[in-house]
């Protein structure tokens, strides 16, 4: 994996009170940079993914009860893909303010949806990160200057998506180019 700059920020707003949002487009890393940030916590973790159903009913009930049974003897919780959930903006809220201590990252690739619910119910409890493709900083962190250099023409040219860097030979890296952006076009074009 690829050493990310916002690791050492979303480190250093945990010490904050405040709900942490990750944005991020689809495949910019956001799952695993959360993957590697959770090998380095000892706290106890919970972890939701918001594409599942079974969590569809605990946050559409917009319960301190039932998210106490969900939460717990965590004191850590991380909700990817957070905008597939139901009134996502207000439970955030009641985990914010009837949870002390408990730690919260939400990531949501779409970022226009998971503002659109939760900005108003969290004002002043968030604290928003952007994380995008790979930057030129981050492959100087891992590899070489001469090498960042030696291969910045391929950078140009097929894009710093972690998947597309590591990819070997070009069929490979415009294959998974193509994927990506009809999936993108096929969500314009189907909503």
């Amino acid at each position: 994996m690829i050493s990310r700059i916002l690791q050492g920020q979303l480190k250093e707003n945990l010490k904050k009170d405040k709900v942490i949002i990750l944005y991020g487009a689809r495949q910019v890393g956001k799952t695993t940079l959360l993957k590697a940030f959770e090998s380095n916590i000892s706290e106890s973790i919970l972890w939701i993914n918001g594409d599942l159903a079974k969590y569809h009913s605990i946050f559409s009930a917009k319960s301190k009860e039932t998210l106490t049974d969900l939460i717990d003897q965590h004191t850590f919780l991380i909700i990817d893909e957070a905008q597939n959930l139901p009134e996502i903006g207000v439970n955030l809220k009641i985990l914010h303010d009837e949870f002390p201590g408990l730690k919260i990252i939400a990531t949501g690739s779409s970022a226009l949806q998971i503002a659109s619910k939760t900005k108003e119910a969290l004002t002043g409890r968030t604290v928003s990160l952007h994380l995008f493709p790979i930057s030129i900083a981050e492959l100087l962190r891992n590899n070489s200057a001469f090498d960042v250099k030696n291969d910045l023409h391929n950078y140009l040219l097929y894009g710093m998506y972690p998947e597309v860097i590591m990819l070997q030979g070009v069929s490979g890296k415009k294959m998974h180019l193509e994927e990506l952006s009809s999936a993108y076009l096929y969500k314009i074009f189907c909503n």
